[in-house]
């Protein structure tokens, strides 16, 4: 019998390439999100569970099905970090075993500070840092940490609430305004280069991963990077997290080379997948069978191999992810560039071949961001001018 397995979402797009792997890897499929995610769009499902729109329903329905006995799924992947958020500061009791953290001491690092606390206790390489609860604080931060300065909410989502301060009387501005309804993070300013990490995790022990580098980030995360191969400092990195939480199941890590040195930093780990994590399997990393593995009864770390990183027939290490990064260059008005990455199969178009129903599904979302004239000439309009 194929596992079975649940993977459970707010918002589709963050899963929307995950279906799948899970299937390559024998797996029944099972998906649980709002049904306003405009259906499910993905070739490769086999139920799905309508999870209600709202935070609230969707915890209802994991609850209801974790009280059942022996419940049909042998893995429920949580896609979400608003969801994993709300069962741990809530401490959901019933969904906690969900949490692809199995050390208790080391939940904490779903929060910024918590996260910076862990490294430093555990020796893993990452920014100096203070927490920060009130002005006193704050002050005392700045004159620890110097100028420029990174601020980050003890807790965002999507790369939001960070600033970096260069200046005194901004940074001062800015905590003078803030409420502290939220704690928050100082780390010192480390000039380099931001690393991408798609992982996944077995009871702690590394599997595999995939490293990229983000391009043209002023469009936005994640809709341009370059691959590379698979670094073993970073490797090291991961092996620490890894370990010292006891990460299961995938994490979305980001780290920090420094421009000077080369040395890394880990900057976070989100214990969950991205849409990045299907197209590394283009770039030479194998998802598949360590999917297989992670999904496995044994428990023997000791007859696990890494697969290697196979390159054979690469000649092109970027991809810009389709369509949402056509979609961002026409909100920038760079329409000849959105054209050109649509029409680009050779980087971008036949990443999304394997699932015809997903690429209608993205083909229909660039005719929504775009408008067309009936004239002589069809005429693309930038989205952002009909608002004007």
């Amino acid at each position: 019998m194929p596992h079975k397995v649940l993977l459970v979402t707010l918002n589709w797009s963050t899963l929307t390439e995950l279906p799948y792997l899970f299937k390559q890897a024998g797996c029944e499929v099972h998906i649980a999100c709002p049904k306003n995610n405009a259906l499910i769009k993905t070739g490769f499902y086999d139920h799905w569970l309508d999870t209600g729109a709202f935070m609230e329903s969707l915890l209802s329905l994991l609850i209801n099905l974790v009280k059942v006995k022996d419940n049909e799924y042998h893995y429920i992947l949580i896609g979400d970090d608003p969801i994993l958020w709300e069962i741990y500061t809530r401490n959901i009791t019933a969904l906690k075993a969900l949490l692809p953290i199995h050390a208790e001491s080391a939940l904490p690092i779903l929060n910024k500070v918590g996260f910076a606390e862990h490294c430093h206790k555990q020796g893993i390489s990452s920014p100096p840092f203070k927490g920060i609860n009130c002005l006193l604080s704050a002050k005392a931060a700045l004159e620890i940490l110097g100028l420029p300065i990174v601020i980050k909410k003890n807790y965002s989502n999507g790369g939001l609430g960070v600033s970096i301060f260069k200046e005194a009387q901004a940074y001062n501005d800015f905590m003078a305004a803030y409420a502290f309804d939220m704690p928050l993070l100082a780390q010192q300013f480390i000039a380099g280069e931001l690393i991408g990490v798609d992982a996944l995790f077995k009871h702690g022990k590394l599997l595999q991963y995939a490293c990229s580098v983000e391009i043209d980030p002023g469009l936005g995360p994640s809709t341009r990077r370059r691959y590379f191969h698979a670094d073993g400092k970073i490797g090291t990195i991961l092996k620490k997290i890894g370990e010292s939480a006891l990460l299961h199941g995938f994490a979305n890590v980001t780290l920090l080379r420094e421009t000077s040195s080369q040395h890394y930093y880990l900057i976070e780990a989100d214990p969950r997948p991205t849409k990045w994590v299907a197209y590394a399997r283009w770039f030479g990393c194998d998802f598949i069978e360590p999917i297989k593995y992670f999904l496995a009864d044994t428990t023997d770390k000791h007859d696990y191999v890494m697969p290697p990183l196979d390159t054979t027939g690469i000649d092109c290490w970027e991809v810009e992810f389709f369509p949402a990064h056509a979609t961002k260059l026409f909100n920038q008005g760079r329409t000849d560039e959105a054209i050109r990455h649509l029409v680009d199969y050779k980087r971008n178009t036949r990443y999304t071949l394997y699932d015809p129903i997903l690429l209608e599904a993205k083909m229909d979302s660039v005719k929504q961001s775009m408008v067309f004239e009936s004239s002589s000439q069809s005429v693309i309009h930038n989205p952002q001018e009909n608002k004007k």
